[in-house]
């Protein structure tokens, strides 16, 4: 797995083909030279790398969080629950904006009690 320059062994790897000198947020946008099918690729080579760690390290094997946690030590275990947040976070957001743009708040089918999707007023129009 890859971060910042170092897989989590340790050993140094190519740079990420998205870092810009000097930005530090330069992986949090896209250009719009980049072609689509790069990004993708790139994502499930992340996507792969992440897994070949999952699978040969200990839960409790530990790494360094760049980014927001500013070089900070934390474990496989705690990196994982991290990425179920953001995951979860994310698709929340994803939900609002749907909602926002269809009306439509979709209910769950709690309980044995068939829900249908109900209108809301579109409160962005």
């Amino acid at each position: 797995m890859q971060t910042r320059g170092r897989s989590c062994d340790g050993t140094a790897v190519s740079p990420l083909p998205f870092e810009v000198e000097g930005d530090e947020a330069s992986d949090w946008h896209v250009t719009a030279d980049e072609p689509t099918r790069d990004i993708l690729d790139f994502y499930a080579r992340a996507w792969a790398a992440a897994d070949e760690a999952i699978e040969n390290l200990d839960i409790d094997a530990t790494g360094t969080a760049f980014a927001f946690f500013d070089g900070a030590t934390v474990s496989l275990r705690w990196a994982l629950i991290h990425m179920l947040e953001e995951v979860a976070r994310h698709a929340g957001h994803a939900d609002i904006l749907r909602e926002s743009i269809d009306g439509f708040a979709e209910d769950h089918n709690w309980g044995g009690r068939n829900c249908q999707p109900r209108l809301r007023p579109n409160r962005l129009l």
